[in-house]
């Protein structure tokens, strides 16, 4: 969460993921245009200048305005983010691999790998996107 107003965003090739917050899918810096609407994980640090500036670890675009943003999590143990977010998985979730065809299981979900999770309301996750990292 942060203070209304304006927050500069750094982003690096290597060290910022621009998702579609729908599907998982990267998105290029090129393609996300001023005024559109995102949904940002930042690092740690913020300046204190005006504007405030953050390095932006994940970034997530094409958001439905109803929708829930997906929660980019490390695990620490069976899924439970930093925060202490538990979530509950569906049936039916499906587990993959960013960006690669391996074959991920929820046995792969081990402490301190790095996933989104898309859930409801009520944290019942229906997705889960699993980094190589």
């Amino acid at each position: 969460m942060s203070t209304s107003g304006e927050i500069i965003l750094n982003v690096a090739d290597d060290m910022t993921y621009i998702l579609d917050a729908m599907t998982g899918f990267p998105v290029a810096l090129e393609d996300v245009k001023d005024g559109d609407t995102i949904y940002a994980y930042i690092g740690p640090a913020m300046t204190m200048s005006l504007p405030p500036m953050t390095n932006a670890v994940m970034i997530f675009t094409n958001l439905p305005a109803d929708a829930k943003a997906p929660d980019y999590v490390e695990v620490k143990s069976m899924v439970t983010d930093a925060d202490g977010t538990e979530f509950t998985l569906a049936e039916d979730c499906n587990i993959f691999p960013y960006l690669t065809r391996n074959i991920v299981t929820l046995d792969d979900l081990t402490q301190g790998k790095k996933c989104v999770v898309w859930s409801d309301d009520e944290n019942t996750a229906s997705k889960i996107m699993l980094f190589a990292e």
